[in-house]
């Protein structure tokens, strides 16, 4: 009753820290279900050759929790992915605490007003991980930042329903529902091998205050998840034109955020309205670029944001100036 578990990364060039977490998910739990069934597990394998990649897998959590790592190197700063507590608070905390100290290797760190800003979009995003998983859910997040590199990444993972499953539900409120139909009567005539119904209805689950949540009693829900990737987006960037690049994965859907397509407010009935629609003119009765939603033709039981930003102190020292200026 004895198995080996072999994990075989050697010659791997890319790899992402959402992509590790769900490896370990597998792993730990594989490991501990096993093992509740009479087997003997063993873990082995090689580390890969690339020393960036070397050193994302080696600090992402999963060795640690494999024994395998016994000490963090000071120029790490991570978020533990296997320490995932279900509660809101603590767990925005924790993220919040994460970037921050990302921040202060560098001379920085988020004022009093940066804190409350990210504490509203981090508590919504998490808080949605919770309340949208369904029966049995579960959710994870994970951050690594290399000093050497000054580059970091943060992964939140929600494993239950996807986005679309989330807003296409019975209790979503009835205006929430007529604004879905009215975009995706708009978009029906699109649909093809490579884009359908429930890539649309994820693209308008990122719209400004669309959310299965949102009503009479909680008129703000929505607002959250979009923002904080855009925020991401402006102050994960360096001098050097390097940009972060982000990813969101739900159910057979994968977004991709490099900065072309942004929220922008929009006239739409006569209100200015926030608006991200992954086109050219970022008109929601348009077809997304398919280069920025595409269809994995598979499907995640949930959803992945997964970050890689820079802290680089020349370009916060500019976009610190020219946020005073605007004031």
């Amino acid at each position: 009753k004895d198995l080996t578990i072999s994990i075989l990364c050697q010659n791997t060039k890319d790899m992402d820290l959402a992509a590790l977490i769900i490896l370990g998910v597998l792993i730990v739990k594989g490991k501990r279900y096993l093992n509740n069934l009479g087997f003997k597990c063993q873990i082995n394998g090689d580390f890969p050759l690339d020393p960036n990649v070397k050193e994302l897998f080696i600090f992402s959590g999963l060795p640690k929790h494999l024994n395998l790592l016994r000490e963090i190197s000071p120029q790490v700063e991570i978020l533990d992915p296997f320490n995932t507590i279900n509660d809101t608070n603590l767990e925005t905390h924790n993220i919040i605490n994460y970037y921050n100290n990302c921040l202060k290797r560098n001379g920085y760190q988020l004022n009093d007003k940066g804190l409350i800003y990210f504490n509203r979009l981090i508590n919504e995003i998490v808080d949605n991980a919770i309340i949208h998983n369904g029966y049995k859910g579960k959710f994870y997040c994970g951050g690594f930042y290399s000093h050497n590199l000054r580059k970091g990444q943060l992964s939140i993972i929600s494993f239950g329903n996807s986005m679309y499953e989330s807003l296409n539900s019975e209790s979503t409120s009835d205006n929430i529902k007529f604004k879905i139909k009215e975009y995706i009567n708009n978009q029906k005539k699109f649909y093809d091998l490579t884009y359908n119904e429930e890539m649309s209805w994820t693209v308008f689950a990122l719209q400004y205050k669309i959310s299965r949540l949102n009503n009479d009693e909680t008129p703000d829900r929505g607002t959250g998840t979009i923002q904080f990737i855009e925020a991401f987006m402006e102050m994960g960037q360096t001098l050097q034109n390097e940009k972060p690049m982000m990813s969101l994965v739900s159910g057979n859907t994968h977004i991709l955020f490099d900065g072309t397509y942004t929220l922008k407010e929009e006239k739409i009935n006569n209100e200015l309205v926030k608006v991200i629609a992954f086109n050219k003119d970022n008109n929601l009765k348009d077809k997304p670029d398919k280069n920025y939603v595409k269809d994995l033709n598979t499907k995640f039981p949930g959803v992945i944001i997964n970050i890689e930003f820079y802290v680089d102190s020349a370009y916060l020292d500019r976009f610190k100036e020219e946020d005073k200026n605007e004031r």
